[in-house]
């Protein structure tokens, strides 16, 4: 689960325009993608993959019983989107630059801890 935050967050860093595509195709409500069937094949597979691990886990007594892996992706997504969408307006407010080296790898560290304090049955760092 680890490799898969740290994914994310560097394909939201090297891939700028995902996001601006993701804020486009939400405020069309879905126009184009709700047409894709080869994106809900992707997604489907993904998201069973994501659910394997989350249950071998709770079998292996690391992670929490019950885990959704939608509700998991939605979070990992979450707090890497919503830290990039709002970085310049963040700056602005909280004082920090949102973007240099050190606050991204920060972040990047927080997002990962966030995560296994949600997902495992104790912190395995």
């Amino acid at each position: 689960m680890i490799k898969f935050v740290k994914f994310t967050w560097d394909y939201y860093l090297k891939n700028p325009e995902f996001i601006t595509l993701v804020n486009n195709e939400n405020l069309n409500k879905a126009r184009h993608i709700s047409q894709s069937t080869v994106l809900r094949d992707i997604s489907q597979k993904f998201v069973n993959r994501i659910q394997a691990i989350l249950d071998k886990g709770a079998k292996e007594g690391v992670f929490r019983k019950g885990l959704d892996a939608v509700q998991v992706n939605i979070t990992i997504a979450s707090i890497g989107y919503y830290y990039l969408t709002n970085c310049y307006t963040g700056s602005v407010i909280f004082e920090r630059d949102f973007l240099s080296r050190k606050a991204l790898q920060d972040r990047l560290d927080f997002n990962i801890d966030t995560v296994l304090r949600m997902l495992c049955v104790e912190k395995t760092i």
